[in-house]
């Protein structure tokens, strides 16, 4: 099963790997960017209003952490799991994109992203991104079900992990990295980083991550590999970080889709591990 804190701390400067000038996107032109995109979509083929009722938050997570620890029934080894199956079979509950709680709604939408570091170091690269995906992440939520992915088991050390039904050309959009902003999350193993230093009232910066561990989509389930074929690349929309990924190189049927975790990822994983 995928494990996803790419980012330890809620830094604004973007990681070489993921948004960088030198990533996967900065040598091409907008032009190209646009092409490779349609080409991939034509090719590939809020859901909540809020999300802080106490008793639906702990029930998920429970059935989550359920899920998780559970022993695999040996039926799950040999299946295929669709997005329509993650609610029912673990315990994910499903939503198509960020879901930004109405706690931290206030202070997500007073501070400006484009003051960010990070978006002020690389402002063209990320206005195209903008351009690009941003259209699209607006269709989400009304979009049919994505069945170009699903959810398989690959074996003991990685558990689950997300495969291609069709052939994906470079450079396709695979699905937004959803999941609940939250402030200092229970866990960094499905986490992304949020890309923006937010003071909370007390004018504290607050630990903000994208947290898919019972809120999220099949995202969630992607792996890490040293090569991998995807790449997550983080998109300013409507003045909020989303993180998106897509194929850096060609994808065939049957093809796990794999993304780099990132550094910073082993590195907090290693240190958990020797304070344990």
């Amino acid at each position: 099963m995928a494990h996803i804190s790419k980012h330890s701390s809620s830094s604004s400067t973007p990681t070489a790997a993921a948004n960088s000038p030198s990533s996967f996107f900065a040598p091409r032109t907008y032009g190209a960017i646009a092409l490779a995109f349609a080409v991939g979509l034509l090719a590939g083929s809020h859901a909540l209003d809020n999300y802080n009722n106490t008793k639906t938050s702990s029930t998920a997570a429970a059935s989550a952490t359920s899920a998780a620890s559970a022993v695999v029934p040996p039926e799950w080894k040999t299946r295929k799991f669709w997005p329509a199956d993650l609610e029912a079979h673990f315990g994910i509950h499903a939503v198509p994109t960020l879901l930004i709680p109405e706690t931290l709604r206030p202070y997500v939408d007073s501070h400006d992203i484009t003051t960010d570091y990070g978006y002020l170091k690389n402002q063209d690269l990320y206005d195209n991104y903008a351009r690009v995906f941003g259209p699209f992440i607006d269709t989400l939520p009304t979009r049919a079900p994505d069945e170009r992915l699903y959810v398989q088991w690959t074996g003991d050390v990685k558990k689950f992990g997300v495969f291609s039904t069709i052939y994906i050309p470079s450079g396709t959009f695979l699905a937004e990295y959803s999941g609940l902003l939250v402030n200092h999350s229970r866990s960094t193993d499905y986490e992304w980083s949020y890309l923006s230093d937010i003071p909370d009232k007390d004018g504290h910066t607050m630990s903000l991550g994208i947290d898919a561990q019972v809120v999220g989509n099949i995202a969630r389930f992607i792996n890490h590999d040293d090569d991998p074929n995807a790449d997550s690349v983080y998109v300013p929309w409507r003045n909020a970080w989303r993180v998106l990924y897509v194929s850096v190189r060609d994808i065939w049927p049957g093809e796990e889709v794999t993304v780099s975790y990132g550094a910073n990822y082993w590195e907090t994983r290693n240190k958990a591990a020797a304070t344990a």
